[in-house]
């Protein structure tokens, strides 16, 4: 990562999140008992932007029946030192963390990261594969982990289970 991208604010890419401005609008829940999987989100803790556990948590208790979620990989939380290919599994790692912090229900009846997509650079060629299986060997729970090669997206799936939705 360049010194410049890993220097850049939240400001830089996004406008700042206005509570006071989500706030002037509440919408009726629809069909609160339908179930809800959150197929894409991210968790992270950067200077003066912070998106973990808890605010996701806040975020999926809205009323909506959201059951589970996918953490998908956002250049957070990598490892500080070791082999600059394998730094990506501190993620997946964190991640899983904070899996198994929902599914102590300590956070409520969401099962928080239920699928994990993690990053591995395919262009490693050959040397790739101990990368991947640094990613899958924490996942207990759904994981995957994507790359994007030179020529394209290419994924490679962990063994995995499914997230299976609780009983109706």
């Amino acid at each position: 990562m360049s010194t410049a991208a890993a220097a850049a604010r939240p400001g830089d890419y996004y406008l700042p999140v206005r509570p006071d401005w989500l706030a002037r609008r509440h919408e009726a829940i629809l069909e609160p008992d339908l179930p809800i999987v959150d197929p894409h989100h991210h968790l992270w803790d950067r200077p003066d932007w912070r998106y973990l556990l808890d605010e996701l948590v806040a975020d999926t208790s809205s009323g909506h029946n959201v059951v589970a979620t996918v953490f998908v990989q956002a250049r957070a939380m990598l490892r500080a030192s070791g082999p600059v290919e394998l730094r990506h599994v501190g993620e997946t790692e964190f991640a899983n963390g904070a899996a198994a912090m929902s599914a102590s229900a300590s956070y409520g009846k969401t099962r928080h990261c239920a699928g994990i997509v993690g990053h591995a650079d395919l262009t490693l060629g050959s040397r790739v594969e101990p990368v991947l299986e640094a990613i899958c060997a924490p996942a207990a729970i759904a994981s995957a982990a994507s790359a994007t090669a030179a020529l394209g997206i290419k994924t490679h799936r962990c063994a995995t289970r499914p997230i299976t939705l609780p009983p109706a």
